[in-house]
């Protein structure tokens, strides 16, 4: 990594994060509506830069539906959070979208007669709109809880600590032990360790510091902190693996010294239902 990115990661975290707990502490009001503004609006860019990563492929899906069907799910997390309603809204509109997507597969241009492509457009639509928007959903969900401020921060600033800690030990130490991953050259033994260090070190600090995580007992605490750490790495390879296929180097430019907005928030993604939950059966046992 050359010394000009070095300086752009730094510049970001010096900006990106008061930026970030600014909003999540000082904006509270309405279940935290503006984080959750901007987590809504991250899934429709987000499913944007997968449209045209897949575009550079040679698949051309509906980037006009598409984004807003990706918005759908994190909304409607929203409004069972701010107005208490049935969780089960979150299934049906999930099916909806499903079955919205099947429906738009038999509607055929005169060009696609044979419908050979139309696996394809399933299954290409489906992960366009589902990969962002449902797990975005679970970050959403964060402000159904009494101290959402500080399972939101906590959150972030776990998946952030897992990826500078694997960045800082895979530069340190990683050079003889790089390529354990086929995907992602670059990935090392030393940074999955540098990875699940600071992992453990922020979850460590939320089991102490947030009262929803009180009861949890050491042994879920280490299993967590693996599970976490190793879908944390995974969500990043997973986007490598799509980058690699569309032959891209970046999802987008939109983040200065990240690439796309994808490229940023790959680690929080798989993370956020395990989190999620974990709080949730605990914060639970804790009423």
């Amino acid at each position: 990594m050359t010394n000009n990115n070095v300086i752009q990661r730094v510049l970001l975290f010096i900006v990106a994060i008061p930026l970030i707990a600014g909003a999540i502490f000082f904006l509270p009001f309405q279940k935290h509506l503006f984080f959750n503004i901007i987590a809504v609006i991250t899934a429709y860019i987000a499913t944007k830069e997968l449209l045209l990563m897949f575009n550079s492929k040679g698949i051309t899906l509906n980037s006009r539906s598409l984004p807003f069907l990706s918005m759908l799910l994190p909304i409607t997390s929203y409004l069972i959070v701010r107005f208490n309603m049935n969780p089960n809204l979150f299934s049906i509109v999930f099916t909806s979208i499903v079955i919205f997507i099947l429906m738009m597969s038999i509607s055929t241009k005169k060009s696609d007669l044979d419908f050979s492509n139309n696996i394809t457009f399933i299954s290409v639509s489906l992960l366009s709109v589902l990969y962002p928007g449902y797990f975005i959903s679970f970050i959403i969900r964060f402000s159904e809880f009494q101290n959402a401020s500080l399972i939101i921060c906590y959150f972030i600033l776990m998946i952030f600590m897992n990826d500078s800690g694997a960045w800082l030990l895979g530069v340190l130490f990683g050079k003889n032990n790089r390529g354990v991953v086929k995907v992602s050259k670059n990935k090392s033994v030393m940074g999955f360790v540098g990875g699940t260090i600071g992992t453990f070190l922020f979850l460590g600090l939320a089991r102490f510091q947030i009262p929803e995580l009180s009861a949890m007992p050491l042994y879920v605490y280490i299993i967590l902190a693996m599970v976490i750490s190793t879908v944390t790495i995974t969500g990043d390879l997973v986007e490598s693996a799509m980058k690699r296929s569309c032959k891209v180097k970046d999802s987008g430019n939109i983040i200065m010294g990240r690439g796309g907005l994808l490229d940023s928030i790959d680690s929080l993604l798989l993370a956020a239902p395990f989190f999620y939950y974990i709080v949730k059966t605990y914060a639970e046992k804790g009423m």
